[in-house]
């Protein structure tokens, strides 16, 4: 076996007396040099660069559910979700399509009003139409005649039930969610993605299917994508969309009002 040769000393001799003497071979040393120089920071900075988003940083925490309490857990929780407890704006908009013996069908609905302590002005927009209705503490009404009587919550979530529409049925969905990931923005942005498996709302399910969640805090402002189709077409396969956008505002800022006075 041949043993690997160095450079010796004659060569490093004759390398040095040539990079003194003949400038020409000098520029070409140093030269070369620099182009290695340059190499090496360019490799740097690439390197550095794949773990950084040209539109900001992001956190990845997969498989921490929120409900584990730890700190790193903790420190990515959605803050206006938080903040929001019973003061706020809000806007739910629905798009649900079904079929049926090969008729396919659209629904958009909306729902969009504010809420302060035990009382909620609930608008509900479906076509042409457009009603008011309210809910206190636990009960819905409808005014008629200027007399609010009271009536089932199927009449006003007849497309969607009332857990897909109203916010704490959403915080319960986001407690039994896994954070994915988080991009945050140095405008103060942030970008949150959650799955959360069917199996965590049917129990008796036996697939890993997941639903997921998208969430955006910006401007003291907290919007909320949910695709819902994973869940629904094991409710009924007759569900070919169901996405649902939620979108809070004003939070902690409506100013109180009653919608039934005490006599």
């Amino acid at each position: 076996m041949k043993e690997k040769k160095g450079i010796n000393k004659e060569e490093l001799k004759d390398f040095i007396e040539k990079y003194k003497t003949d400038k020409k071979y000098k520029a070409k040393v140093q030269l070369i040099g620099y182009g290695v120089f340059i190499l090496i920071v360019l490799i740097g900075l690439n390197i550095s660069a794949l773990g950084t988003s040209s539109h900001g940083n992001i956190s990845s925490m997969k498989n921490y559910p929120l409900n584990n309490r730890n700190t790193k857990t903790e420190n990515k929780r959605i803050t206006l979700l938080d903040n929001i407890k019973d003061n706020y704006e809000y806007d739910v908009k629905a798009t649900v399509t079904t079929k049926k013996e090969e008729i396919e069908e659209t629904k958009e609905i909306e729902y969009y009003g504010k809420s302060s302590n035990n009382n909620m002005e609930i608008n509900k927009k479906l076509g042409n139409e457009n009603n008011t209705y309210y809910k206190v503490d636990k009960r819905y009404y409808k005014k008629v005649n200027e007399q609010y009587e009271m009536m089932k919550e199927e009449e006003l979530y007849d497309i969607l039930e009332k857990e897909y529409i109203e916010l704490d049925s959403i915080k319960e969905y986001l407690e039994k969610s896994s954070l994915d990931h988080v991009t945050e923005y140095s405008s103060g942005k942030k970008e949150y993605v959650y799955h959360m498996r069917v199996k965590e709302i049917i129990k008796s399910y036996p697939e890993i299917d997941e639903i997921e969640i998208k969430a955006l805090e910006e401007n003291n402002t907290l919007t909320i994508e949910i695709d819902y189709i994973s869940l629904m077409k094991v409710i009924s396969t007759d569900y070919q969309k169901c996405n649902v956008t939620y979108t809070y505002k004003n939070i902690g800022n409506v100013e109180d009002f009653k919608v039934i006075e005490e006599n």
